[in-house]
């Protein structure tokens, strides 16, 4: 899991970064990241899906330009987990997950 998180990491920062400087951005302060998918949007900006570990809900998060835009999908039980991202053509994000562990 530590080795995802780090190629989502990488994969922003080269995503961010420009042929001369690279960036490093924290994505949410306030959770733990456990599974988490990545995709680029048309303009090249990152968005992210990924399992919140420390409340166990399904989160989304799309890199706007400016700043990072963080919404709870899914906070219904232990959510999120194996999340797998996709973009449809026109940028609207569809994800895949595992509901409610028990």
């Amino acid at each position: 899991m530590k080795r995802l998180l780090c190629l989502v990491f990488l994969a922003i920062l080269a995503s961010m970064a420009t042929a001369s400087e690279w960036a490093f951005q924290w994505v949410d302060k306030h959770s733990s990241i456990g599974y988490s998918s990545l995709v680029l949007d048309s303009s090249g900006n990152p968005h992210i899906s990924y399992f919140d570990s420390t409340n166990y809900d399904l989160k989304y998060a799309a890199w706007n330009g400016a700043s990072w835009v963080i919404e709870t999908v899914d906070s219904t039980g232990d959510v999120g987990r194996y999340t797998s991202l996709a973009l449809d053509s026109y940028g609207s994000p569809s994800i895949s997950y595992i509901g409610n562990i028990h």
